[in-house]
């Protein structure tokens, strides 16, 4: 048999073992947090999948080998090209990572696995087992494998030649596009790893609380062919019910320095795209007063985006509950597409993930106090990376406008493309009662209870970032009433934040 052809045929073999190993593994590699196993293309978190099946194969090849297993370490990167881009593209793989592979396998070393496997070389070849075009027979490539039964080997036979004068027409043909194409290619080229860590990207200099007056550099002088260079600055403006725009900073330079001013607290995520190609992304946090929760309201009035300032007079406490003032707001409504929307926020590090979380608060929304159309309550719990757990309750009759997302899973979220479309009927309350509101996530599973009756329990793929929660803030349409805040760990019980306004 052809020594490339063979060669092609032991790793194609190995890779089917390897994907046959953790599938019968799936439990003991510590994978059944990501659910059963459908394919592993259907696997969502697949950062988080790889993380765990590394540390699972690393702590396999450690028992057999001991101190040794450090020789055969690989990353995160070949796993996931090895796993989830084979079929995309030739994945190559050096001795050290084929060997890491076979003991993994259970084999002694890569000869031990030749000779387990040496039936291989006298099986019939299956013609569409390979992609031919994609050189797996470079010097071959004008022949066709007709297969042969008796005995095992491939016949090649040589394809007739075209007439010269088309040959040549399609040479120069060839010729112009190959020229095209790396012209587009070296343009387009993504940047590599190693000049990427050659960049800088960061927040260098920040005056104020809020608002906050921050100085933002950047220098990708070491990157070659630089056409444009561009800033997200993670704020913007609504311009309907379903869209923002946000606002970039463009310019043509490979070292400068970028003035922002951020008027209230949160998380800002901030990206460096480059030629089109985001090549980093940092986040800034803008904080609180310790403890101090403050509101504003913003939407669409007569196609105009708006917002309020953050009043340093009015604290919105009424009667022990926080409700913002609807006389704050603009009075007029033109259209179904002029929106008025309240949020009160508190961003300040929380010690608990989005994973190990228990969450509780009061809330109503009632039509008498300033509560418009659906009157939905939400709450967006942010960790220091900008995951995300949301949730929003709305009137009975309105939930399709019901929301719960955490991290990837999105539960259910209108007109998101991923979304699992889960019925949240029970998310429907009465915004016109107090509602207790308890989530609590912990091992995978998240929970959301309403005045202690559960209305949803699910799974879904744990972040596993260990990043803690800095931002919480409620969200009504129009302006709902929030009291009794509670945070906690949902492991230990202990209570982290606890507040009756």
């Amino acid at each position: 048999m052809h020594l490339q052809l063979q060669n092609q045929l032991f790793l194609t073999e190995l890779r089917e073992q390897f994907f046959q190993k953790i599938i019968d593994n799936w439990q003991a590699l510590g994978l059944d947090i990501f659910g059963e196993l459908e394919s592993f293309d259907a696997i969502k978190n697949k950062n988080g999948f790889l993380e765990t099946l590394i540390q699972g194969i690393e702590a396999d090849i450690k028992s057999k080998v001991g101190n040794q297993s450090s020789r055969y370490l690989f990353s995160k990167d070949f796993l996931r090209r090895y796993i989830f881009e084979h079929n995309l593209k030739s994945v190559r793989i050096q001795s050290h990572t084929r060997t890491a592979i076979v003991l993994f396998l259970g084999y002694d070393s890569w000869e031990d696995f030749l000779e387990q496997n040496k039936d291989l070389e006298n099986s019939n070849v299956q013609v569409n087992y390979f992609n031919v075009s994609e050189s797996l027979l470079p010097s071959l490539r004008n022949t066709e494998i007709v297969q042969i039964n008796e005995p095992t080997y491939l016949k090649f036979k040589v394809i007739s030649s075209l007439k010269k004068r088309y040959k040549i027409a399609g040479l120069i043909l060839g010729f112009i596009l190959l020229i095209w194409g790396a012209k587009y290619w070296w343009t387009n080229l993504p940047f590599s790893e190693r000049a990427l860590e050659t960049i800088e990207f960061r927040v260098i200099k920040t005056v104020g609380q809020y608002p906050q007056s921050v100085r933002i550099a950047y220098d990708i002088s070491k990157l070659r062919n630089v056409k444009k260079v561009e800033v997200e600055l993670g704020v913007g403006k609504i311009l309907s019910l379903s869209s923002n725009q946000s606002y970039f900073f463009s310019s043509s330079k490979t070292k400068d320095t970028i003035s922002q001013t951020y008027f209230y607290p949160g998380i800002y995520r901030l990206k460096l795209i480059v030629n089109d190609q985001i090549i980093k992304t940092i986040y800034h946090t803008v904080f609180s007063k310790p403890n101090h929760w403050v509101a504003w309201g913003y939407g669409i009035f007569n196609d105009n985006n708006w917002i309020t300032n953050i009043s340093e007079e009015k604290n919105y406490f009424q009667n022990g509950s926080f409700h913002f003032n609807p006389a704050d707001l603009p009075d007029e409504i033109k259209d179904e597409n002029d929106i008025r929307n309240t949020v009160a926020v508190l961003t300040q590090i929380f010690p608990v993930t989005l994973d190990s979380l228990m969450f509780e608060a009061r809330i109503k929304n009632p039509e008498a106090s300033g509560g418009e159309t659906c009157y939905d309550m939400s709450f967006n719990i942010f960790d220091e990376e900008f995951n995300i757990l949301e949730s929003n309750f709305v009137m009975k009759g309105c939930t399709d406008y019901a929301k719960l997302v955490i991290g990837k899973t999105i539960f259910r979220r209108p007109h998101a493309p991923t979304s699992l479309d889960v019925d949240l009927d029970l998310f429907g309350i009465d915004q016109n009662q107090w509602n207790d509101i308890k989530i609590i996530t912990k091992t995978g599973k998240i929970s959301v209870f309403v005045n202690e009756n559960q209305v949803f329990s699910g799974k879904y793929n744990p972040i596993l970032s260990g990043k803690k929660i800095t931002d919480i803030r409620y969200m009504t349409k129009g302006t709902g009433w929030l009291d009794r805040v509670k945070v906690s760990n949902s492991y230990t019980k202990n209570v982290i934040y606890e507040t009756d306004f």
